[in-house]
């Protein structure tokens, strides 16, 4: 993030170092295999959808150290223990010990995580989203009408006021995270709130995706790794031409510039290029 904004601040993480695992044999060892499940894009802009009707507030917050609240299950695992986190009354005599939680980097422990976190809010009354549940990670409380979304330890809440401010303290109750605040970023994209009047005089809320500023950081590491004295030179727009219809993939046409014949009819349009 950029300098002065409030979020910009250098965070550490101890992990299972999981490409150094080895079997009772020495080989290496395969877990069981599991997969998370977490949220999609399209379930986050649902999710804003809702936050901007009349009466609803959009809130977001991040579970604190995530995955090491939850228990881990299944193989056990023995990890040799860092020297600097290691006791001075063990000497040298304890070499490895079991792992109890859900370390980063273990292959399974987001899924521990992901089943942790979803007992908790199921016990709060939640609900599944989706006839099969296919809206991964995310929930809806039919009495309090709140839609939450969880992608791995982000947290975006959206429902009535006071029954929001509620389930966000029940929620803190069973789950360590931060303060809720109202969504300004959410996967690594700035999220701009503002309310203009309509034409019959009627408030209307906005949102605005703005990716500005990754972009920046994007162009700037590029130049940086191109070396000294370049720079990107100036342009109206990035993309192609619009009114350029020389390729035939991306014009069909009935007759093709190329001399290819085209066909197509009132309903259907077949190009020349690809027949598709």
């Amino acid at each position: 993030m950029p300098v002065g904004d409030k979020g910009r601040k250098y965070k550490g993480r101890v992990v299972f170092a999981g490409d150094r695992v080895k079997d009772q044999h020495g080989a290496v060892a395969v877990f069981e295999e599991l997969a998370s499940s977490p949220a999609g894009m399209e379930a986050s802009k649902v999710c804003d959808a809702y936050g901007m009707l009349a009466g609803n507030v959009l809130q977001s917050s991040d579970a604190e150290q995530a995955y090491c609240q939850a228990d881990l299950d299944g193989t056990e695992t023995w990890i040799r223990v860092p020297a600097t986190k290691r006791k001075a009354e063990w000497g040298n005599k304890v070499m490895v010990l079991p792992l109890h939680k859900a370390l980063y980097g273990h292959p399974n422990s987001g899924v521990y995580w992901e089943r942790h976190c979803e007992e908790r809010v199921f016990k709060l009354g939640f609900v599944k989203i989706g006839s099969n549940a296919e809206w991964r990670s995310c929930y809806f409380h039919p009495v309090r009408k709140i839609f939450l979304m969880i992608y791995v330890d982000d947290f975006k809440m959206v429902g009535p006021i006071s029954p929001v401010a509620q389930t966000w303290t029940e929620l803190q109750a069973v789950i360590k995270m931060t303060a809720p605040e109202p969504v300004t970023h959410f996967l690594g994209c700035a999220h701009h709130m503002s309310t203009v009047v309509g034409p019959l005089g009627q408030p209307i809320r906005l949102l605005q995706y703005d990716m500005g500023s990754f972009l920046d950081q994007c162009v700037s590491s590029y130049e940086e790794l191109a070396g000294p004295g370049f720079k990107c030179k100036p342009v109206s727009t990035p993309f192609i031409e619009e009114d350029d219809q020389d390729n035939c993939a991306r014009a069909p046409m009935p007759v093709c510039p190329l001399g290819k014949q085209g066909q197509h009819n009132s309903q259907v349009m077949i190009c020349p290029w690809c027949t598709g």
